[in-house]
């Protein structure tokens, strides 16, 4: 599921920049993801630039809303089972 998540939202956040006038001259897209890509950072208050790397990180959160339980539904050969059942006993 990641790589193949990697593979796809690398490819639209490319095609997204490059709507919005942003070119990424990577050859490899996909390295935003993996490794992160080589740049330089200018933090508040600070008066020079610091090397450091941009990488994309995607999460997924899954989590239960309520407290419902699913039940199977009833199959229509209940009947037949229950019939059979009462006959055999």
């Amino acid at each position: 599921m990641d790589q193949s998540s990697n593979d796809s939202l690398a490819y639209a956040l490319r095609q997204e920049l490059k709507s919005n006038g942003i070119f990424i001259a990577e050859q490899n897209f996909k390295t935003w993801f993996n490794e992160g890509i080589d740049c330089e950072i200018l933090t508040l208050g600070s008066q020079s630039w610091k090397k450091g790397k941009v990488k994309f990180q995607v999460s997924f959160e899954v989590y239960i809303e309520e407290d419902v339980e699913i039940t199977e539904p009833e199959s229509p050969l209940d009947d037949l089972r229950r019939i059979i059942n009462e006959e055999n006993s």
